[in-house]
């Protein structure tokens, strides 16, 4: 397996295991020329294996105050075919990594994880994240979104 930035064709891969793993999300329910609009500011990465594109996690920073930074984990997600072979794992070390070079001495990671992928906590806190609190309407009318987060020094 690579872990790698995206080329074109592989951001447009990516995309489509999205739009798989995340049906209700607005953004990628456009077209994908909006959906790339939506990526421009972001950093990605494809895990690629047998030569496709096996998935991607997409991170950006929220804020930086002096020596500290918070960082989003937008979107995690690995096609079916790949899934529960470590390629989401090795996703976020990647991008814990990334996260690590790019800020200066503290790091707040945060993501958050709808009420339908309430199964996928298990495995962020295998890697770390604790369950931190919950937000009733955040990204649907009448759905829980479960904010989870992990703390780093570099």
């Amino acid at each position: 397996m690579i872990i790698k930035r995206p080329i074109m064709p592989e951001l447009k891969d990516l995309i489509n295991i999205y739009k798989q793993a995340f049906k209700k999300h607005n953004i990628l329910k456009q077209s994908k020329n909006k959906v790339l609009a939506y990526f421009k500011d972001k950093i990605v990465f494809t895990a690629i294996e047998n030569k496709e594109v096996a998935g991607g996690v997409m991170i950006r920073v929220i804020q930086t105050a002096g020596t500290h930074s918070v960082w989003k984990i937008n979107h995690l997600a690995v096609a079916k075919k790949y899934q529960n072979k470590g390629i989401g794992t090795a996703l976020v070390k990647e991008a814990e990594q990334e996260i690590k070079k790019r800020s200066k001495k503290t790091i707040k990671i945060e993501l958050s994880v709808s009420d339908e992928e309430k199964p996928l906590i298990k495995f962020w806190k295998k890697l770390g994240y604790k369950l931190e609190g919950n937000l009733k309407d955040h990204f649907r009318y009448n759905e829980m979104v479960y904010v989870l987060g992990k703390s780093l020094k570099k």
